[in-house]
């Protein structure tokens, strides 16, 4: 009488044949993977490690007038400044109209987080770019920043019927922290070519 042997049993039958008894072969599975995500463990935490070295590594860094560093950060601190200037008056017309008549504190308050956050990411990009920095100033990160803050704003205020003074320091904000993390990217992934992400 022949005996059909079921496809799982003969994979066991060949394993216990080769490497013992089904336990082994779990205990030496669960070792290896164990062994392998320890190695993955500590490549991860050097490569961290290499990531902070150079994000705070600053003993290096040139601040001439003649540096990309320094001619990126100039061209961020005039970008910054024509733009902000320009959306705070734009955005006061839009807060003292009908639709928010009255409400938040004004364009004295739009320019004073414009000026803050300003002075934030020129030193913050100061900072953190690399000294051979040579990728393109763009309005990536001042834009879609200014856009994401807006978007908050406006249904922020939507739903508690309008604005009220301290609250126009998101668009600002937003921006800051988007030209601060693409600035630390430039640093910690540096290119040869363009870099369009500040």
């Amino acid at each position: 009488m022949d005996i059909i042997v079921a496809p799982d049993d003969l994979v066991k039958m060949v394993f216990e044949q080769f490497f013992g008894r089904a336990s082994l072969v779990v205990f030496m599975w669960v070792l290896a993977t164990t062994a392998v995500a320890w190695i993955s463990l500590g490549r991860q935490a050097v490569q961290a490690k290499d990531i902070v070295k150079r994000l705070f590594s600053f003993t290096s860094d040139r601040y001439g007038l003649q540096t990309g560093k320094v001619k990126a950060v100039l061209q961020i601190a005039g970008y910054w400044a024509l733009f902000y200037g320009v959306a705070s008056f734009v955005t006061q017309l839009f807060a003292g109209s009908e639709f928010s008549k009255g409400r938040g504190g004004g364009l004295a308050e739009l320019l004073t987080w414009s000026v803050l956050f300003g002075l934030l990411t020129v030193f913050g990009t100061l900072l953190l770019l690399p000294t051979d920095y040579d990728g393109v100033v763009v309005f990536y990160c001042l834009f879609i920043g200014y856009g994401v803050g807006s978007l908050y704003a406006v249904i922020t205020f939507t739903s508690k019927g309008g604005p009220n003074p301290g609250d126009w320091w998101v668009a600002p904000a937003a921006s800051c922290c988007l030209m601060l993390v693409s600035a630390s990217y430039a640093r910690v992934k540096p290119r040869k070519k363009d870099i369009p992400l500040i």
